[in-house]
C-alpha cells in the first residue's frame, strides 16, 4: 500500500460535535499509517459543514480546544499530500454502484484516473461502505480497497507488514509513533532474543502505547486500563507483584536510565506468549514514551531465579 485516498464524505454537513470526534479518529488512522501517506482533496479546507466551513472552524476554536489533532489536521490540509479533482470518465461503471451526487462518487472516478487502489473511510460511513468497488470503463477496470474505520485499516496494516528484524519492527515504530523512544537497553535485550517470528506483534503492541497513554493521562485505574489494552490489541499489559518489586535483586532489574530523567523503575511490560516481554516507562508530563527492555521474561522470584 503506497498511499491512501481519504474519503471526507462524512464531515459535509456535520455538527461541530460530530466534527471534533471525527477530527479526532482522522488523527489516530494518521498516526497509524506512520510513513503511509493520507492523501487528502485538494479543497479539503473549503469542505462545508453545519456552522460553516471547516478551514474557519478549525482556525475559530479556542486556544482550550486547539488539540494536537486538530494541529495535525491543519498539517495535512496545508502539506498534503494531496489529490486533484479530475474530469469524469465517460461510461464509468461502478459495482456496487453509489449515488452520483456525492463526493464518493468523484472520489471513484479520480481513483480511476490516477489508478489509486486504496480509500480510506471513517467509521460511520453511510455511502462507501462496502469494502470492495470494481471500477471498469471500456477496456480497462480497477479494484478499490475500502478500508472502514481504524479497526479495518489496522487489520490491513497488520497483513501488509513484513519485517525480517526486529530492528526493522524499531524503524518503523519510531516513524509510526514519534513520541516513543526505544532505548538502547531495550535494542540490546532484543538482540539477545529469538522472537519466533511475532514482529508484528511487537509492532502492534508497542505502538498501542500511545492509547495506553492517554488513559494513563486520563487517570483511568488500572484495570480498565489493562481491559482496553487487551480488547484494543488481542495481548495484556501488567504492573510487577509487591514480591517482586519488594526483593531489591529483582527490582534491580527493572531499573533503567533515561537520559533526561535518570534512573526510572519500568515495571509495567507488555506480556507476548510465555516468554517475551517489553517493559516501558510513560512520561506523563512529557507525553513519550520509553522502551527500556524488549526481549526475554527478566527474572521474578519464582522464575529463573
Amino acid at each position: 500500500m503506497k498511499k491512501v485516498y481519504f474519503n471526507h464524505g462524512i464531515l459535509i454537513d456535520s455538527s461541530d460535535p460530530a466534527v471534533i470526534a471525527l477530527i479526532d479518529e482522522i488523527a489516530y488512522i494518521k498516526n497509524a499509517l506512520g510513513s503511509i501517506p493520507l492523501c487528502v482533496s485538494e479543497d479539503f479546507w473549503n469542505l462545508r459543514i453545519q456552522s460553516g466551513e471547516l478551514r474557519s472552524f478549525l482556525a475559530n476554536r479556542s486556544d482550550r480546544h486547539r488539540d494536537k489533532a486538530s494541529i495535525l489536521i491543519k498539517i495535512l490540509m496545508n502539506n498534503g499530500p494531496h489529490f486533484h479533482r479530475s474530469a469524469a470518465v465517460q461510461h464509468l461503471v461502478i459495482v456496487p454502484g453509489i449515488s452520483q451526487d456525492c463526493f464518493a462518487f468523484d472520489l471513484m472516478h479520480i481513483c480511476f484516473n490516477d489508478n489509486q487502489e486504496h480509500v480510506l473511510s471513517l467509521k460511520n460511513e453511510k455511502i462507501l461502505v462496502c469494502e470492495e468497488y470494481k471500477l471498469s470503463s471500456e477496456n480497462r477496470s480497477q479494484d478499490i480497497l475500502n478500508l472502514v474505520g481504524k479497526e479495518k485499516l489496522l487489520r490491513h496494516l497488520e497483513t501488509c507488514l513484513s519485517f525480517n528484524s526486529i530492528d526493522a519492527v524499531f524503524q518503523e515504530i519510531i516513524k509510526t509513533v514519534p513520541a516513543i523512544d526505544i532505548l538502547d537497553s531495550a535494542r540490546k535485550s532484543a538482540k539477545k532474543h529469538h522472537f519466533k517470528g511475532a514482529f508484528v506483534d511487537v509492532y502492534k503492541t508497542v505502538c498501542a502505547l500511545k492509547s495506553e497513554m492517554s488513559r494513563l493521562i486520563s487517570g483511568i485505574p488500572d484495570r480498565k486500563r489493562i481491559e482496553a489494552f487487551l480488547q484494543q490489541t488481542g495481548f495484556e499489559i501488567s504492573g510487577e507483584s509487591d514480591s517482586t518489586l519488594g526483593n531489591p535483586k529483582y527490582r534491580k532489574y527493572r531499573e533503567f536510565t533515561i537520559e533526561s530523567k535518570g534512573k526510572v523503575l519500568c515495571d509495567w511490560h507488555i506480556k507476548i506468549g510465555n516468554e517475551t516481554r517489553i517493559h516501558y516507562f510513560i512520561d506523563k508530563e512529557n507525553e513519550k514514551i520509553y522502551i527500556a527492555h524488549c526481549g526475554s521474561h527478566l527474572p521474578v522470584p519464582s522464575f529463573r531465579s
